[in-house]
């Protein structure tokens, strides 16, 4: 080595050397002041007293049993690892490096008034751990994971995270209804959001994707609401009635179940694409987006159904109770909607059915009327379910008509033309109203016949 390279290096070991050694590993001896030297050892949890306390580039402790009170110093560090007490008595600012925060056992975040922790690195809650948050202003950068309890108990402060991983055995746990803000995405490998009873509803707000990866994910004691799209591998379960779910493109992979067992309120902005069980079950389900369309293909069973949007049916619906709402549902040509509810609550203000391709079933245990679309006429029209099924108008059918067994058909006098296949496996009532065939379909009955 030249002396000119020597003398180089010997230059930039002496400029990093002051680095390093000013980094060292403080822990909490006893209780006290953050920015008091006797609340520090750098040997361990009892070690002799610290000549000094934590810097921005050190690593800090605060052991089990100890309460470390910040009490006007800011209180920086490069990590932070709690197994005791942080407690703010003053409205200070307590910013982590990169190094991140970890929370063991035992561990507390409290404050009177509210401090402020901001973490620009990862946060993790240790598996088997519960850790308590109260009062605090929580700020996390870095990606934050949930692998024991992350429980809170005041409504003061605030909890925002940017992505937030929430694995099995991990659970957000809630005395009261604090909001929580991610503005990335969740994702939950498993885990639960659990809260004390009915008064402790907590909102979470998802700017970006929630991702149920594997294992079931159970919402039903939160708010929640997502930006972004809403994608299940796992299961999503909802059990209660707690609050409004808010999705907007809302996807089942083949592998996912969705399924509600409780009578919540769901509203849906985006797209729903159904490759794996959606179980919609008891839930009432507001559709509001525009231009969206329902896909997949699995069967999708909705109870409740309120369209305030503009939505395009290619899927297998089925709507059991209620079909209402301002706003347009339109089947596209591989849609199949089943409607099993009465005539009062069928209601959508635009019904759209003429665009080849697509069937209607009516097929309610019970008398139905036959509703004429908005856009006219049906494409393929399907009575089954038992009883009589009446038309209220003239009715064109552009492709085919099926007629299934113990149920029948009355035109009640109104004129019907059919295009295609006209297949009677029930009873066809046709008074005296005009039947036209104009298609090349198979006319074909196996049914009681024809009056």
């Amino acid at each position: 080595m030249d002396k000119k390279s020597y003398s180089l290096s010997l230059l930039l070991l002496f400029l990093i050397l002051p680095f390093v050694a000013s980094s060292a590993t403080y822990y909490s001896r006893i209780n006290g002041n953050w920015n008091t030297a006797s609340t520090w050892s750098i040997v361990s949890c009892a070690g002799v007293a610290s000549g000094s306390v934590p810097g921005a580039g050190d690593n800090v402790i605060i052991c089990s049993g100890r309460t470390v009170t910040m009490n006007g110093s800011p209180g920086n560090c490069l990590s932070l690892t709690i197994a005791g007490t942080a407690n703010w008595t003053s409205a200070s600012t307590t910013v982590v490096g990169l190094g991140g925060l970890i929370l063991n056992n035992g561990s507390v975040l409290s404050g009177s008034p509210a401090g402020t922790l901001v973490v620009s690195g990862p946060m993790t809650v240790s598996a088997g751990a519960t850790s308590t948050i109260g009062n605090v202003i929580l700020s996390v950068t870095g990606l934050t994971t949930i692998n024991g309890t992350f429980s809170d108990n005041n409504l003061g402060g605030s909890n925002t995270f940017t992505n937030v991983n929430l694995n099995l055995g991990g659970s957000f746990y809630n005395t009261v209804s604090e909001t929580y803000t991610i503005t990335g995405n969740l994702n939950t490998y498993g885990g639960d959001f659990l809260s004390s009873g009915f008064g402790a509803t907590p909102r979470f707000n998802i700017a970006g994707d929630f991702n149920v990866v594997s294992n079931t994910c159970d919402v039903s004691r939160i708010r929640l609401t997502v930006s972004g799209t809403t994608t299940i591998s796992g299961t999503l379960a909802i059990n209660t009635t707690r609050g409004t779910k808010t999705f907007n493109n809302f996807i089942i992979t083949p592998t996912g179940v969705f399924n509600s067992a409780a009578a919540e309120d769901y509203r849906i902005n985006g797209n729903i694409q159904a490759d794996g069980a959606f179980n919609g079950n008891l839930g009432i389900y507001t559709l509001a987006g525009v231009g969206k369309t329902i896909s997949g293909l699995s069967s999708i069973v909705f109870d409740d159904v309120t369209c305030t949007g503009f939505y395009t049916n290619n899927a297998s619906v089925r709507i059991m109770t209620s079909f209402r709402g301002t706003g347009t549902w339109n089947q596209g040509t591989t849609g199949t909607v089943n409607i099993e509810t009465t005539n009062v609550n069928f209601s959508v203000t635009n019904f759209n059915a003429s665009t080849v391709g697509n069937t209607v079933i009516y097929n309610r245990n019970g008398a139905q009327n036959i509703r004429i679309p908005t856009d006219a006429s049906y494409s393929s029209l399907t009575i089954s379910g038992g009883n009589t099924k009446s038309l209220v108008a003239a009715t064109t059918l552009s492709t085919s008509l099926l007629i299934s067994a113990a149920t029948t058909l009355a035109t009640s006098n109104n004129n019907i033309l059919v295009g295609g296949n006209f297949t009677n496996n029930g009873i066809f009532t046709a008074g005296v109203a005009t039947v036209t065939l104009n298609g090349t379909g198979i006319i074909s009955a196996s049914g009681l016949g024809y009056t």
